[in-house]
């Protein structure tokens, strides 16, 4: 299974125009050991796929910095 992007920056940015569903937009980061970022950056990646969360997330050793945006009827689960 791929775990990144398979559309095109320009497909993404389309899908997002023609979305009637409001979204939020989150910039953060928290600082904390992440043993093992890969596994760590897989799962945050499938489980957020799921939310339909837009953005960049940089996951590493000391902790996670992201600009995404989150549909409002996700914004609860993505908390």
């Amino acid at each position: 299974m791929a775990l990144h992007n398979r559309v095109s920056q320009k497909e993404l940015k389309q899908r997002l125009f023609e979305e009637t569903e409001p979204r939020t937009t989150i910039s953060f980061y928290h600082y904390f050991p992440i043993a093992d970022p890969q596994s760590f950056r897989d799962e945050l990646y499938l489980n957020l796929e799921k939310l339909k969360v837009f953005g960049r997330i940089y996951v590493a050793n000391e902790g996670i910095n992201a600009q995404v945006s989150v549909p409002a009827s996700h914004f609860e689960a993505f908390k």
